[in-house]
């Protein structure tokens, strides 16, 4: 039972792919970090998803059922030793919702942008932004891009040499040995421009 587990975790992670590895697939959705900037101690980040629909997943959509897509996005400070982790200065969740009505032929569009801290105290609340179109090609742009994202700690301003932006999109479902459903995702890390 515990080599089944093993087998099941180790299959889970194969669905990250880091835009530092020469494996990056070509058909297969991929994260673009476009701009990285530390601003006023805040990070400004703006990506997109390259072919983050799949056949599938249009197909759920123009049935009238919803799909959801979810950005987390990191700032990473610098090592403190060779080879310790990151630490995670400030993470950001952005969550996009797709329905498709199609008496009236039109996507409602819903994106919660959440600021993430590891205290829930003195954290903002969740921005809730809505709209509805006809036109497929916004639908898509706002499943799949973030635009001036800023990412920051209430505590104190970000800054300092070496920081990281980490982007992690669950864009589509696959599943564990025919039956259990996971989350695909992929993901990028690029630097911040000062």
């Amino acid at each position: 039972m515990a080599g089944i587990l093993c087998l099941c975790v180790a299959y889970l992670g194969q669905g990250a792919v880091h835009a530092d590895t020469p494996d990056e697939p070509k058909d297969g959705p991929r994260v673009l970090l476009e701009r990285a900037v530390l601003e006023g101690g805040r990070v400004s980040v703006d990506f997109r998803v390259e072919k983050a629909f799949s056949d599938e997943a249009l197909e759920l959509v123009h049935s009238g059922i919803a799909v959801k897509f979810r950005h987390k996005i990191e700032v990473l400070g610098p090592r403190k030793f060779l080879l310790s982790p990151r630490n995670v200065l400030a993470r950001s969740l952005i969550e996009t919702r797709v329905s498709y009505d199609a008496l009236t032929g039109r996507y409602e569009l819903s994106r919660i942008t959440t600021l993430k801290k590891k205290q829930r105290k003195g954290a903002p609340p969740p921005y809730v932004e809505g709209s509805v179109t006809e036109d497929g090609e916004e639908m898509r742009r706002w499943m799949t891009e973030g635009r001036h994202v800023v990412l920051y700690d209430p505590r104190r301003d970000l800054n300092g040499e070496g920081l990281r932006v980490s982007i992690e999109s669950s864009v589509d479902r696959k599943y564990v040995l025919w039956v259990i459903p996971a989350r695909k995702s992929v993901s990028v890390v690029g630097p911040v421009t000062p």
